[in-house]
């Protein structure tokens, strides 16, 4: 069986979240469990508008990413043939958009596994307070005083 993993929900009240492209912490056709860190974006907070007030959520920190991890076991496959590469790949162009297709897991059977949909990616939010936002060679990045990770659930990436 053929799974279509999704990028799943994501948001912050009064802003839109832009998003680097896929970054692949494996190859394709590789075996991976349930809840392993798979993929991971660069993101940035904009401002909608005037409709926002007061200090961004997050003031402090300058790195922003999340990781994706799939809810079930499976061989992962996924086609990087549509990064532009370069600089770009690192740059947040795109809107985040919960129902993109980031690659496929084939899987033996039914999912029984999963908590709800077995197609939509666990997302990690990680962030972390630097000195600069322009130093990118990995997961949270450059020269930290302090990071962060959570579990994202329900779309917010909010600290609870």
């Amino acid at each position: 069986m053929k799974i279509p993993l999704r990028s799943g929900p994501l948001r912050a009240d009064g802003y839109k979240i832009h998003r680097s492209d896929v970054r692949w912490l494996c190859e394709s056709g590789q075996i991976c469990r349930a809840n392993q860190v798979v993929a991971y974006f660069n993101l940035n907070l904009v401002r909608e508008g005037s409709a926002s007030s007061g200090s961004p959520p997050f003031a402090e920190e300058k790195a922003f990413q999340v990781a994706c991890a799939p809810r079930v076991a499976g061989r992962l496959v996924f086609d990087s043939t549509d990064s532009p590469g370069g600089f770009f790949r690192i740059l947040c162009f795109n809107l985040w958009d919960a129902d993109n297709i980031l690659g496929h897991l084939e899987i033996d059977g039914l999912p029984v596994d999963a908590e709800g949909d077995p197609g939509r990616m666990r997302l990690l939010f990680l962030a972390g307070r630097r000195i600069t936002p322009y130093v990118d060679v990995g997961l949270l990045p450059g020269w930290h005083s302090r990071s962060r990770a959570w579990w994202c659930e329900g779309g917010s990436p909010r600290c609870v």
